[in-house]
């Protein structure tokens, strides 16, 4: 089971054998909750990691509409995507630092590798993904 903590700036996620909690939401066998506060990518990935996941990593595009659906409104700015550009490839930090598998980027993205290196979705693109 996935457990997905957001807060907008931060989405994360991580992996837990229980059920959902009050408060969080359920989508196959993960949850997906909002954390308080606002926060810059490399701190929401510690929030989350001393919880013991990562930031949120859509596998799929149905997975990447629901929290886009799910959340947009509650989200302060963007959704966080755990996916960050290192060494020329995107990487689940708190998956293992595997290769990320899937991406739903937006036209013209991602672009700016040279200094913008973290991922996330934002209002203006629909769910679709922006690197920042």
């Amino acid at each position: 089971m996935k457990l997905v903590w957001f807060n907008f700036l931060l989405t994360a996620a991580f992996v837990c054998g229980e059920m959902c909690k009050p408060g969080e939401v359920n989508y196959g066998s993960s949850c997906y909750e909002l954390l308080p506060g606002k926060m810059d990518w490399d701190e929401s990935l510690k929030k989350c990691s001393i919880k013991g996941g990562g930031l949120v990593i859509p596998d799929t595009l149905e997975e990447n509409t629901f929290v886009w659906k799910t959340f947009r409104d509650k989200a302060d700015t963007y959704i966080l995507i755990g996916c960050k550009y290192q060494d020329g490839n995107w990487v689940q930090l708190g998956k293992g630092d595997r290769n990320c598998t899937y991406y739903y980027w937006d036209t013209n993205e991602p672009n700016f590798l040279d200094t913008e290196h973290c991922s996330h979705m934002r209002e203006t693109y629909e769910g679709t993904w922006n690197n920042l």
